[in-house]
């Protein structure tokens, strides 16, 4: 039975690990993603002290392998790699492969998420803009309202007949005058 090394990992998002773990030939039904930690097994079947939140069980590894886990902590996770699994080819140089996969997807997941933040901005923006747009126009609106009472009101005070013809959005005022 080969002892586990618990090594941390700059890793904190899970679907980049995911992704990662797929990019060096695991497939994603290889990969079991838990809500909290779960044993990990031996390469005999024997439940082991380390536990796990996602997991790559051993009969995906290779013949006579033990699981390999990463477990969250409050920093990151660790990961949790057999002796026998790192002097099979999971070693430094596949942890660092493993690490800069992870950090592409992350940052692609990142780019993402700030495109997203972006799209909801311009979005907001433009529902911000619709709005102002609106309330321009309503102060337009009762702008055009105000004078032509005014004019109204002087009109008929001076005399006048007035007579309103709308066109569409416009407004046409006929101030008609008898004088004999």
């Amino acid at each position: 039975m080969s002892a586990y090394v618990t090594t941390p990992a700059p890793i904190t998002h899970t679907e980049s690990l995911v992704r990662a773990l797929v990019d060096l030939g695991f497939t994603r039904s290889d990969i079991e993603v838990h809500e909290g930690p779960t044993p990990l097994y031996g390469y005999e079947g024997d439940i082991r002290a380390e536990r796990a939140d996602i997991v790559i069980r051993r009969e995906f590894i290779g013949e006579a392998s033990n699981d390999i886990g990463f477990e969250r902590t409050p920093v990151g996770m660790q990961l949790h790699i057999s002796e026998f699994e790192r002097e099979c080819g999971y070693d430094a140089a596949w942890c660092r492969r493993l690490w800069d996969a992870y950090e592409r997807h992350h940052a692609e997941e990142l780019k993402r998420i700030a495109n997203a933040e972006a799209a909801a901005a311009d979005l907001e923006a433009k529902r911000q803009a619709a709005i102002a747009a609106k309330r321009a126009e309503e102060e337009r609106r009762q702008l055009v309202e105000a004078q032509r009472v005014a004019l109204t009101e002087k009109a008929k005070m001076l005399g006048y007949r007035v007579q309103e013809k709308r066109q569409g959005d416009s407004l046409r005022l006929v101030l008609v005058k008898r004088t004999y």
